[in-house]
């Protein structure tokens, strides 16, 4: 059921009333909503008639709407304007998505933390966390870092890879070039002349 906002009123059609079935195979349909080239408008036409009796009074330039007896078509009443516009529709307010994402990059990071990095040292052949660090020679603290380097960059790449295909469109914020420009940043700061 889709509700539309109009004048003052909010009229409901149905899913099944803004698709036709051209080939009347089940399988080849088309959406009964056309754009105009102009503006930010869009003609619904017939799927508003329908299951509905209609009166269009030419003196006061207004349409009546009443459901046919016997339909299941909700009426049309009047009603406050929407909240947001249909541009809008879905998306997460930008306090929301910022709590999220922090959110999101705490548990990333304790996980790291906690979890991630005490298994690269442990397979590195370093027992224990950071604490040993004290303890390490010179060798074994550039291999202790280049592990810890290496692990660092891939969970990071792995929570944005996380994060871009399957919590953001979970919570509706997906950002198609989101990847892309950290890598063109990572890249950049790499390349960089120091």
């Amino acid at each position: 059921m889709i509700e539309l906002y109009i004048g003052d009123k909010w009229i409901s059609i149905e899913g099944k009333h803004l698709l036709h079935d051209f080939v009347s195979n089940g399988e080849s349909c088309m959406l009964m909503i056309s754009s105009m080239s102009f503006g930010n408008l869009a003609v619904i036409g017939l799927p508003i008639f329908q299951q509905r009796y209609i009166t269009h009074n030419m003196d006061s330039y207004y349409m009546e709407f009443g459901p046919i007896a016997g339909s299941n078509t909700k009426a049309v009443v009047s009603g406050d304007p929407p909240t947001r516009p249909i541009s809008e529709a879905g998306k997460v307010n930008s306090l929301s998505y910022y709590s999220l994402l922090t959110v999101y990059l705490a548990a990333c990071y304790a996980l790291y933390f906690y979890q991630v990095e005490p298994k690269i040292l442990s397979r590195s052949g370093f027992i224990g966390t950071r604490a040993t660090r004290d303890s390490l020679t010179s060798d074994s603290e550039a291999t202790y870092k280049i592990y810890l380097n290496y692990g660092r960059w891939a969970f990071l790449l792995f929570c944005i890879a996380m994060w871009q295909l399957y919590v953001s469109p979970l919570i509706g914020v997906y950002q198609p070039g989101l990847i892309s420009t950290i890598f063109a940043t990572i890249y950049n700061s790499a390349t960089a002349p120091a």
